[in-house]
C-alpha cells in the first residue's frame, strides 16, 4: 500500500469516526492543501501570471481584497534584493 492510499484511508477512518459530530470535509482540506501547493510553486518559480491563473481558479475575482493581497504579498516576496 502506497503512503498515499494510507493517507486517503486515514482520512476516511478519521471522517467516519466524527459522523455525529461537526463535519469534517476531507475533499475540501484536499483541495486547500492542493492551492496551498500550488501557490507555493508559483511563488518559487515567480511566475505572476501562474498565480493569477490559480487566484481565478480558486474563485477569486480580481477586484476582491484577497485577490489583492494575494498580488501584493507575492510580489513583495518576488522582488529582487
Amino acid at each position: 500500500m502506497s503512503a498515499s492510499e494510507d493517507k486517503e484511508i486515514r482520512e476516511v477512518m478519521h471522517e467516519e469516526r466524527s459522523r455525529g459530530r461537526r463535519p469534517i470535509r476531507v475533499e475540501e482540506r484536499r483541495r486547500a492543501a492542493q492551492l496551498r501547493d500550488d501557490i507555493r510553486k508559483v511563488i518559487q518559480s515567480g511566475d505572476e501570471r501562474a498565480l493569477i491563473k490559480i487566484l481565478h481558479e480558486a474563485g477569486h475575482r480580481e477586484e476582491s481584497q484577497e485577490f489583492q493581497n494575494a498580488l501584493k504579498v507575492f510580489r513583495e516576496v518576488s522582488r529582487p534584493p
